[in-house]
């Protein structure tokens, strides 16, 4: 390029700057217009131009802009973290992946471009390809604190809890403001039961960040919010940035909602909690990975024609083994409590929410070659045999147990492969009026991953479909299936424990439970810990608080005949 020109688009890219700097937007346009007619591919006026449409609200041009410089220039670290942050605020991370992975072929041995590409894997929800990037990353710069922080969050997801608080504790140590670390180890302590460590990290990562989303949605049961809580106000701020990423924008709105109803305002709550289920139930569409529910139901339909009373009936009992107790329901219908008032005696096993059935499907296919159900019909007498022991080596339940118990029957095959492998099996339908059963689900209190949950017809359908499982194991297992409504459970629950104990062939057992509180609950052996669980009397009937403000939510329960579960002729 001649020295000339070189000089004409520094002195008209220097003004734009200055211009941008100071709020002029349509004239730094034009100085940057001025230099890409010239010079389609000139790197700075596209990072500029990037700028200001990113200030002035245009972020599909802004991110076309900054993907441009990028290919021009990867080396430009301040332009990839642009391309994610607005990518990630626009729910189009495919395309900041596109731009971070031509970054990283052009110089595979910078840390700092590999752990940028592992953030949006790991924005993107593809973890196997995140951690491998994060761990690359943290090789090439070990000192990076980011990339241990990327390394232990995607261990944490994958369920390898041990080397992810490891990967998070470096983080820590190399950044005592690493806040999301923080509250990702604090998660990590607490399904190791180290609940006391995990509360001190939350309380150092909300009182170094506290309006921060990720950091404000795992410390918002920590008190009962006022009105004047300053994390409102923070939160509500952070809101209006058109910045913030999808997942931040959710995370925060349910933060609100939740604040918000421990202020009072229920109206207020609902308001946010309809807004960020919105943003959640949209992004799932976009990556098409929405709930279906045809087929949802087909599954459904598979299940029926696999697991029939005349297969239960051929299956052993296994008398050397404690008998397997599924606690089948949706989330929120009381399987963790159940599972500790059972396991208040001690010939009870809590397995709690390890998926302990996954290895024995992993078995059957093996075995079979085939898919789940099909393969069901050929496997041996023998092969059941060898099935019950990697069951037993999966609950590992100490010598002397009577009965172990699982919370996570793994998915929809769970409960008929316990039937399948043990005939003195017993399903356990945890089951809840829909009204607040629902509710609790679309409050979204917790982190919850199934699609089905962000929308009122997702939640009627997938309640309509648990309940029809139910009926279908009701006629194959018969007395072992039995039915525990959440309501008797907070109200009676030596009924409720009596009842499941007996089909179980357990002898009775003297005494009526103490009524738990939300600490020896979350201390359950390997539950998660949950500090929201409705756990009392007073969350019977929550549902009239929030129906007059949750219009659709009710409107659905309505018409799909929910609203009339009490006097339904199996409760």
């Amino acid at each position: 390029m001649p020295p000339a020109t070189a000089k004409w688009i520094e002195q008209r890219l220097n003004r734009a700057i200055g211009q941008l700097r100071e709020g002029r937007l349509i004239r730094a346009r034009k100085l940057v217009d001025e230099v890409l007619e010239r010079v389609p591919d000139q790197v700075d006026a596209l990072r500029i131009a990037g700028d200001i449409a990113r200030a002035d609200g245009q972020l599909e041009l802004a991110l076309d802009r900054y993907i441009a410089a990028a290919k021009q220039d990867p080396s430009h670290l301040n332009t990839l973290d642009a391309i994610t942050k607005v990518a990630a605020a626009l729910d189009r991370t495919d395309r900041a992946i596109q731009a971070l992975e031509l970054a990283v072929l052009s110089e595979p041995t910078n840390g700092s471009r590999q752990r940028r590409l592992s953030q949006g894997y790991f924005t993107a929800g593809k973890l196997d390809e995140s951690l491998g990037h994060a761990k690359l990353a943290a090789m090439l710069a070990p000192d990076d604190a980011e990339a241990h922080s990327l390394m232990g969050a995607n261990l944490l997801h994958l369920e390898e809890r041990e080397p992810a608080l490891q990967a998070l504790e470096r983080a820590i140590e190399l950044d005592e403001q690493a806040v999301h670390a923080m509250v990702n180890a604090a998660l990590g302590l607490d399904e190791l039961g180290r609940t006391q460590e995990a509360a001190a990290l939350r309380q150092q990562a909300a009182a170094l960040a506290p309006d921060d989303p990720l950091v404000a949605f795992n410390t918002k049961d920590a008190t009962i919010a006022p009105r004047d809580d300053p994390r409102l106000a923070a939160l509500e701020r952070r809101l209006e940035d058109p910045l913030l990423a999808v997942e931040e924008r959710v995370l925060a709105g349910l933060t609100l909602a939740k604040l918000w109803d421990d202020a009072g305002d229920t109206a207020t709550a609902a308001r946010h909690l309809v807004e960020a289920n919105r943003h959640r139930a949209e992004q799932l569409e976009r990556r098409r990975t929405a709930y279906d529910p045809a087929r949802a139901e087909q599954v459904c339909a598979a299940m029926g024609t696999a697991f029939t009373a005349d297969r239960f009936a051929s299956a052993p009992a296994r008398r050397d083994a404690p008998v397997p107790i599924v606690l089948y329901g949706m989330p929120r219908a009381g399987k963790t409590l159940l599972e500790a008032r059972l396991c208040e005696d001690p010939a009870l096993y809590a397995v709690g929410e390890r998926p302990v059935i996954n290895p024995v499907q992993l078995g059957i296919t093996e075995r079979t070659g085939g898919q789940l159900p099909a393969g069901l019909d050929v496997l041996t007498p023998d092969d059941v045999e060898d099935l019950g022991h990697i069951l037993d080596a999966e609950v590992a339940a100490p010598e002397g147990t009577a009965a172990f118990v699982t919370a996570s029957p793994g998915n929809t095959l769970g409960a008929g492969l316990f039937g399948l492998l043990d005939a003195r099996s017993v399903v356990v339908h945890c089951d809840r009026d829909p009204r607040d059963l629902l509710l609790a689900n679309y409050l979204q209190w917790f982190p919850m991953q199934n699609p089905w949950a962000w929308t009122p017809e997702g939640l009627v359908h997938q309640y309509r479909l648990v309940d029809a499982y139910a009926r279908g194991w009701t006629s194959a297992f018969g007395p072992r299936m039995v039915t525990v409504a959440y309501e008797e459970l907070v109200i009676d629950p030596a009924a409720a424990v009596g009842r499941v104990r007996a089909a179980a062939g357990l002898p009775e057992r003297g005494g009526a439970p103490a009524m738990l509180d939300a600490d020896r609950v979350a201390a359950s052996p390997t539950a998660k810990p949950d500090p929201a669980a409705p756990l009392h009397r007073a969350h019977v009937g929550i549902w009239h608080r929030w129906a007059p403000h949750l219009p659709e939510l009710y409107d659905a329960i309505e018409a799909a005949g929910l609203a009339t579960w009490r006097s339904r002729e199996d409760t």
